[in-house]
């Protein structure tokens, strides 16, 4: 009994540790963007950004999150960063200067 309680223990904590799912982290900033839950969005988009840096989609709404929340500088270095990662996307080269 006592090793079928360790593996379910070991099991809950295997779980508890997987990678987050960045795509799940960017919908739920998307969500919360929309919603003009700026501080949650922020948190959100920068935890996807943590598991995935590449993620052009979830730097522009943090940017976007940024401006909301009067954070010029760090819009400005996240819509950067985003254009660096698509080059070809002209619009997106403009916002970011």
């Amino acid at each position: 009994m006592k090793s079928a309680a360790a593996i379910l223990f070991a099991g809950v904590l295997l779980a508890g540790c997987s990678k987050p799912d960045p795509q799940a982290q960017l919908k739920r900033g998307t969500e919360f963007l929309a919603a003009k839950k700026y501080h949650e969005a922020i948190i959100e988009l920068s935890s996807a950004l943590q598991t995935d840096p590449r993620l052009a989609e979830a730097r522009i709404k943090l940017a976007d999150a940024y401006l909301a929340t009067n954070n010029g500088s760090g819009a400005l270095g996240e819509l950067v960063r985003a254009a660096d990662l698509r080059p070809a996307d002209t619009e997106l080269q403009l916002r970011a200067g």
